[in-house]
């Protein structure tokens, strides 16, 4: 008994206990954002196909949290999907956490981004292109279009896109696209 209060307190004193309590790069209360390193077409696959898609990168880049896809369709708002109660971080390739948020309500401000959304799952950079979104800039449904919610590719077809060098509303609603198009997405930890 004696030796496992020695080594929790060995522990406790290296920092690695706090690490225990952290995962994906941010504590507890905090929430990570990234843009997709892969880019799809508007046949996200509807919310579940889109938040599979978010599971899948963080997963193979070593994310332990719960990611869901930063989309709108004709009947939920990306908004109304979200259930952020801290700031909203990204992480770069050397592990330094880059605020983005400060809250729920800023990121959906209509703009007042701290730093644009640029960092991949990966820690790598994408500094420029649009990405799906299906979104006004309050983060409600878009009235112009989400690839019929997300399950077309057709180019008859548009969704509302943002762009990734805006910190403003225009990160997340920016221009119409059409659906055979190729953009990532933005995936957040919720």
């Amino acid at each position: 008994m004696k030796s496992l209060l020695i080594l929790s307190l060995i522990m406790i004193s290296c920092g690695q206990v706090t690490d225990l309590l952290d995962s994906d790069g941010i504590s507890s209360g905090e929430h990570r954002i990234f843009i997709s390193s892969a880019n799809y077409t508007g046949n996200l696959g509807n919310f579940s196909g889109a938040d599979e898609k978010c599971k899948d990168l963080a997963s193979t880049a070593g994310l332990t949290r719960n990611y869901i896809a930063v989309i709108s369709t004709s009947v939920s708002s990306a908004a109304a999907r979200l259930d952020l109660t801290g700031p909203i971080f990204m992480i770069d390739s050397e592990d330094n956490k880059v605020l983005v948020s400060s809250s729920e309500s800023d990121l959906f401000s209509g703009g007042n981004l701290v730093n644009d959304i640029t960092i991949t799952e990966l820690g790598t950079s994408r500094i420029s292109g649009s990405v799906w979104s299906g979104s006004t800039d309050a983060g409600g449904t878009s009235i112009t279009g989400h690839c019929l919610n997300w399950s077309s590719n057709a180019s008859s077809e548009d969704a509302r896109a943002g762009d990734v060098a805006d910190a403003l509303g225009g990160w997340i609603d920016r221009r119409d696209i059409t659906c055979d198009s190729s953009l990532p997405i933005y995936c957040i930890s919720n």
